[in-house]
């Protein structure tokens, strides 16, 4: 949890516990505190102990006068006489629980929280103070018991600083498993906040706003595009100056295949943040999700005038040149991206594709497909690459070598099973042959979008990772 605000419940006794006191003392401690004169709280709630020992105002007014002149230990022991003097009361267990969490003791304080809920349940301070502690433990069950206290605590008191935490801490789709994504809870308390948002900090509610952005990448994820998008909308509802959040909302909308949607947002976006490479390499990436080369090669231009080495619009850039087949300029954008991320395996992978359809020279996109693997061993677009490499020079044997390698790594992926079973039938494999054609025929792989999507997922997954 960011920040929990730690409520010390003031002291209100009954008229009978009051008429133990003598003369105005109440009232003048009361009016001292108001004034923030802890000096003079003290002398007086000192002067009542002397006389009435067995008080537990007097002892509350003076655990708070020690806690605010930063006598801690002190503070602590007072509230521990009130809660002796008065174990029916919920005040001297809150106060006592708030005074030994400011010395580090966590596990008693959560005890006299659990202790004043007993009493009296209808509290939702004592159950934001004991949340707070449950969610500091930083475990899976600590933040499941958090989450439950916050959300007792919501329901006696809906408040801003609850709703933002409960945005923070509300778990999503993937960690929880649920078939049906919680948006009616998350949206609730989304929607709260931006009435309350102005008694917030502005740090808390970014937070909040974050949480939310995450939840929505993650129903993305998971396959709930109808959550995903209104998530993310109230992140940026909440914190409308965020431009990583509207590129993140333009980059989830684009993940939904909703590119035209995407291109408007961001456009809009662009509008308050006309500097930002992001958002130009989110607008030029929704044009070209969209088939429109030229206006994503343009707003890939944009970016460039902002910031001329930048990887991820480089490396568009350089698409942007296949698809119109100017092999060379785009193997001259991959180049220059390379000089500025020599350790992006996913540049040295398009380059060598550049390369290939530029001059066709076998030995630089094998170089540059070795210079992946080294730097990403696991990069299975490159053993894909390298596999189709060999079986165009006339190696099949060691294109099937490669190619199992890729398909190790990524057994999903249509074209590795389509350069497989022309491997085989290469080596008159007909047995295999068949059986990778078939799992090429169940993926769909033999259309022609499939070698511009594999480029497009390196050059986007740069984008993401650099942004």
């Amino acid at each position: 949890m960011r920040h929990f605000r730690s409520i010390v419940l003031i002291a209100i006794l009954s008229g009978t516990t009051l008429g133990t006191l003598s003369g105005q003392t109440p009232e003048q401690m009361s009016e001292a505190a108001a004034a923030n004169d802890w000096k003079l709280v003290e002398s007086l709630a000192q002067s009542v102990i002397r006389s009435h020992r067995a008080n537990p105002l007097a002892w509350t007014y003076l655990g708070f006068a020690h806690s605010h002149l930063n006598q801690r230990l002190l503070a602590a022991k007072d509230f521990e006489q009130a809660v002796r003097i008065a174990p029916e009361a919920t005040y001297s267990h809150n106060n006592y629980g708030t005074a030994l969490e400011a010395l580090g003791r966590n596990g008693e304080a959560a005890r006299q929280y659990e202790i004043s809920l007993k009493l009296d349940p209808a509290q939702p301070a004592a159950f934001v103070n004991l949340a707070r502690i449950r969610t500091a433990e930083e475990t899976p069950s600590g933040r499941t018991q958090a989450l439950s206290l916050l959300e007792h605590a919501w329901k006696l008191a809906p408040d801003a600083e609850i709703a933002a935490t409960l945005l923070q801490l509300q778990p999503c789709a993937r960690s929880q498993n649920h078939v049906i994504p919680p948006w009616v809870k998350l949206d609730e308390y989304a929607a709260n906040l931006l009435k309350w948002k102005t008694q917030v900090a502005e740090s808390t509610v970014i937070s909040a706003a974050e949480a939310l952005a995450n939840c929505g990448d993650v129903y993305q994820q998971e396959g709930h595009p109808e959550v995903a998008v209104p998530a993310m909308l109230r992140s940026i509802e909440l914190a409308p100056e965020d431009e990583l959040l509207r590129f993140r909302y333009g980059m989830l909308l684009i993940g939904t295949k909703a590119p035209k949607a995407a291109e408007i947002r961001i456009q809009e976006a662009l509008q308050l943040f006309p500097s930002s490479t992001r958002l130009w390499f989110a607008l030029g990436l929704a044009y070209f999700d969209q088939t429109m080369p030229a206006k994503a090669q343009e707003a890939f231009d944009q970016g460039l005038k902002v910031d001329p080495k930048s990887p991820p619009l480089l490396a568009y850039r350089g698409l942007t040149a296949l698809d119109q087949e100017n092999y060379s300029e785009a193997e001259s954008y991959y180049r220059k991206a390379i000089a500025a991320d020599p350790a992006s395996a996913d540049l040295h992978c398009l380059l060598a594709e550049a390369i290939e359809k530029s001059s066709g020279d076998a030995g630089q996109v094998r170089t540059e497909l070795k210079k992946a693997m080294e730097i990403d061993p696991r990069l299975a677009s490159a053993h894909t690459r390298l596999g189709r490499l060999e079986l165009n020079q006339g190696d099949a044997g060691a294109a099937v070598r490669e190619l199992k390698l890729a398909l190790a790594l990524d057994p999903s992926q249509q074209e590795i099973h389509f350069y497989l079973a022309r491997a085989y039938q290469k080596m008159h494999d007909t047995e295999h042959a068949r059986e990778e054609g078939r799992l090429c025929s169940e993926l769909q792989a033999a259309n022609r979008d499939t070698e511009r999507d594999a480029l497009k997922d390196l050059a986007r997954r740069l984008g993401q990772t650099t942004f």
